[in-house]
C-alpha cells in the first residue's frame, strides 16, 4: 500500500468508510462462515468466481480515468452499504477480497481504477485481519501454515527488487 499511497493513489476517507463497515461485514460473515461446511462454501465459492468472470469479460461503459469524485450523503451511504456487503463476503469465504473491493469502490465511489486499486489495500487488510482473528480465536486456525506464509512473503519482499 505504501507505493500507492506516495503516489496519491490511496483516497483515505473513502479507504476508511468503505473498511470499518467492511470490517463489521468481514467478522458476521467470517462467524456465519463457521457454521457453513467446507464443501458448500467451496462450492459457493467457485460460483462467486464465476459470476466475478463472467461480469469481467462483458463490455463496460467507457469511464473517464480522471473521474472527480464528489462526496455526498448518498454516496457515503452507498460506499458505507457495499463495505459492509464485501466484507461480509469476504468474511465469509475467508478471503482478503481485492477481486470485490476494487468493483465495490469504482461502483459505491466513483473511483478510477488505479485509486480503487490503491485504496482497495486498505481494506484487504481490514478484512483479512479481522477474519483471522475471528477464525484464530475459535481454534482454526493451522499456526504453522501462517508462519509459512508469512515467511514466503517476507523472503519474496527481500527478493523483490532482483
Amino acid at each position: 500500500m505504501i507505493p500507492h499511497a506516495r503516489h496519491q493513489h490511496v483516497k483515505w476517507k473513502i479507504a476508511v468508510q468503505f473498511a470499518i463497515p467492511g470490517a463489521i461485514g468481514a467478522y458476521a460473515g467470517s462467524a456465519v462462515g463457521k457454521w457453513v461446511p467446507d464443501n458448500q462454501i467451496l462450492f459457493l465459492f467457485a460460483i462467486l468466481i464465476i459470476i466475478m468472470a463472467i461480469r469481467m469479460i462483458m463490455p463496460k461503459k467507457h469511464q473517464a480515468e480522471d473521474t472527480l469524485h464528489v462526496q455526498n450523503q448518498a454516496n457515503v451511504f452507498k460506499i458505507i452499504m457495499i463495505g459492509m456487503a464485501v466484507g461480509f463476503t469476504s468474511g465469509f469465504f475467508g478471503i482478503g477480497g481485492s477481486f470485490l473491493i476494487v468493483p465495490g469502490l469504482m461502483f459505491s465511489a466513483g473511483l478510477p481504477m488505479i485509486d480503487a486499486i490503491g485504496s482497495s489495500l486498505f481494506s484487504v487488510g481490514t478484512f483479512g485481519l479481522t477474519t483471522a482473528i475471528n477464525y484464530s480465536i475459535s481454534g482454526l486456525v493451522n499456526w504453522w501454515v501462517v508462519i509459512e506464509y508469512i515467511a514466503g512473503g517476507m523472503v519474496g519482499e527481500l527478493l523483490e527488487p532482483f
